[in-house]
Order: structure tokens, then sequence, then C-alpha cells
């Protein structure tokens, strides 16, 4: 019930956004997009947050971090699919397309089992009412989460699922068009937004359904860790971009009429890095989405749903949403603005420095799951000194795995 519902709300939101292009009026036509672009966000966070805790009650533990890793690749698939049929159709073909995708996902969730978990607890409540016990009332449940084993988590998933968006996700895709224009990419009849968009939500794809087959084999912390590195080493080259490329030393550069022969030499070098440089952006940003979807992309869904016990996984569930959902909204509205007042390569610098801290934060205050079952993985400790004793020996390991598996290159 808890995920047939929303899809109700993704019917009517893109049904109204469908239906807005036979109203002429311009107040009612921006009132209908509006209101559909209210209800379609409101089930997309709606499911976000029930399905990660759905599929880690149905999964067993060897498959947990493939199958949870399949919401986030089901996301990116969509975003492809999305962006393919925007640059193909109009606006409301595409909302009367997704109308019906919504109406088959109604019929396809009816064939879905209810989670042994949900089951089994169905069943106490039944056997508490034969034996005259009470279950717990709301006020209980409520102090649950003030509990110290219970509040930790609820935390730590709410910084996980924020830090998720001040990777600087938003602001590359914000930028995607920009950057891809000035290194010349984009044609008459297709633009650098539409070609961007179509890239990312091809890398994404690509990307997030290679990391179902790593996520289980290497951790969740070890794909995080090295995922920060990346994505902060993605955001240096972006940083590079913009300060040497586009703020005034390559194309910014206009040689007077009356300059001498000496201010000739630097123009043409910096012309000549300009030239060397114009692949960077491209392939920063195909390097920052393979990084993001292989890490920080899938994995905090993973987390989200396999961290809480069975007494605050839907409470869990909400707030790690709600969490990415706001820090979304926040990121979007705050970058265009902070770039104009301190300018874009400081700003993709503060990324880098946050994505850096990121790596600092998974080696002390991320666990690591993999290999538990649901209900260890719901108990485990929250100690400093463990994850970090832990962290390296998980480093160790993932060393002695790439040097055999360098070793058996090496013998073919």
């Amino acid at each position: 019930t808890g995920m047939v519902i929303p899809v109700f709300f993704s019917i009517l939101g893109w049904a109204m956004m469908g239906g807005s292009y036979a109203v002429t009026e311009g107040v009612t036509f921006r009132a209908m997009v509006l209101c559909g672009r209210f209800f379609t966000g409101l089930a997309a966070g709606w499911q976000a947050g029930i399905v990660p805790g759905y599929i880690a009650e149905i999964s067993p533990s060897s498959l947990r971090g493939k199958l949870g890793s399949l919401f986030q690749i089901l996301l990116t698939l969509g975003a492809m699919i999305s962006y393919l049929l925007g640059a193909l159709l109009d606006y409301w073909i595409v909302a009367w397309i997704f109308t019906v995708f919504s109406g088959l996902h109604i019929i396809l969730l009816f064939t879905l089992k209810e989670s042994p978990l949900r089951s089994r607890n169905v069943l106490k409540n039944v056997q508490s009412i034969f034996h005259s016990k009470s279950t717990l009332n709301e006020t209980e449940k409520k102090q649950n989460c003030c509990k110290p084993q219970y509040l930790w988590r609820l935390i730590l998933v709410a910084v996980i699922m924020t830090f998720q968006q001040i990777t600087g996700v938003n602001a590359i895709g914000f930028y995607a068009g920009s950057i891809l224009s000035s290194a010349n990419v984009g044609t008459k009849s297709v633009s650098a937004d539409t070609i961007a968009s179509l890239c990312i939500g091809v890398v994404q794809f690509i990307a997030t359904f290679c990391s179902i087959f790593v996520v289980d084999r290497f951790g969740r912390r070890i794909l995080l860790f090295f995922g920060s590195l990346g994505l902060m080493l993605s955001m240096l080259a972006f940083t590079v971009f913009y300060g040497i490329v586009l703020e005034g030393l390559v194309y910014h550069t206009e040689i007077p009429t009356n300059s001498s022969s000496c201010d000739l030499i630097p123009a043409i070098k910096n012309e000549e890095l300009g030239s060397r440089l114009s692949s960077l952006p491209i392939a920063s940003i195909m390097v920052f989405f393979i990084f993001f979807s292989i890490s920080w992309g899938p994995i905090p869904w993973v987390i989200l749903g396999e961290i809480f016990p069975k007494e605050i996984r839907a409470l869990g569930g909400g707030i790690g949403s709600a969490s990415m959902w706001l820090s979304q909204i926040a990121v979007t509205l705050i970058f265009p603005i902070v770039s104009i007042e301190i300018g874009e390569t400081v700003s993709f610098l503060v990324f880098s420095v946050i994505c850096f801290l990121l790596a600092l934060f998974v080696i002390f205050f991320i666990p690591e799951t993999k290999g538990l079952t649901l209900e260890e993985s719901s108990s485990v400790k929250f100690n400093i000194l463990t994850n970090v004793r832990e962290f390296f020996l998980l480093m160790k390991d993932c060393v002695k795995c790439c040097w055999i598996a360098c070793q058996k290159i090496e013998n073919r």
C-alpha cells in the first residue's frame, strides 16, 4: 500500500502536465504545470523513502548490495529515457507517455509480495491479540527514536544523504551545457545542453550498472572512499579549466591593435594551452559521473535500506529521503548565486575540498555492512576507533585482491 499510493499522485501530476497543452490561458497553464510538477515530485520523494527499505527486507545478505544498487540504476535509466524523449518529443507528449508508464507501474506493484519481515510483524500482532498482549503504541515508538542507538543512525543517514548532493553533482549538471559549449561542443540542430543531458544519462546508467558487480565484493566504505577521491580530482580539473581557460587567460584574452610583439608571445602560448585543455571539461564530466555512479550515487540508498532496525525503518527512510531532496533544492538554488559572488573557480575548489572531507568522513563515521544479515547490519555499533581499524583492514584486503589480480594478468 505504501508504494501504491504515491503512484496515483504520479499519474495525476503527469496528466496535469500533459493536459496543460490544451490550455491557452497563461495563468492556468502555469498553474497546471506547477501542480503537475508538485504531485510528481511528491510521488518520487514518497517512494524514495520506502523502496530502499523494501529491497533490503526481501534481499539475502549476499545480494543486498547488488539489489540495493538497482534502485539508483533504475533512477538513472528513467533519467536517461526522459532526456532522450525530451530531446525528440514535445513536453506534453512526454507527459502522457509517463502517465501510461505510471498506470503500468500500479498494475505491476500488485504482483509484488509483502516483505517477509513485515509479514512476521503482522503475525506477531495477531498473536498478541489472542494472548492479550498490547503492542507498542505511537508514544512508545516516538520514544524509541530518541534512544542513542537509534538516534545516531537517523543522524548518520541524514548526513550521508545530504553529502550525496553536496558532492557537486547538481552543480556539474547545472553547468554541463555551458562547459561543453566552451569546448565547442554542439551544433545548430542539437544544443550543448541536450548533448550534455544525454551523455550524463548514458554514463550514469552504465557506471551505476557496473557498480552492482563491485558493491558486495569491495564493500560500501571502499567504494565511497575512492569515489570521494575521484570526485575531488574531477572538481580540481574543473577548477583548473575555469581558472585558466574561462577567466581571462585563454579564450577571453584580447590583443589590442597597438600591442608590441612581446605582447603577442604570451597570447599565443595561452591559445596553445587552451587548445590542449579543450578536452579537459568533457573528460572531467565523464570521470566525475563515473565515480559518482559507482559510489555516492547508489551506495547511500543501500545504506539507507539496511542500517535501520525494523522499529524505525519507515521513519529513517523518510528522514533520509527528505534530507536528500532538501539538500538538492538548497544546492540548486544556492550554487548559481555563490558562483556569481565568488566565481566558478572558487566554487569548484570548495566542492573539491568537500569531496576530500567526505573521504575522511567515510574513514571515521560510516560502518561497513558488507556480508551482514539485515538484523546484523541494523544492530551495528557506532565506534570511531573501530571504524578506523576496520577501514584499514578493508584497505589491506583490497590491495591484496588487486595484487593477486595483477599477478594473474602477468601469468597470462
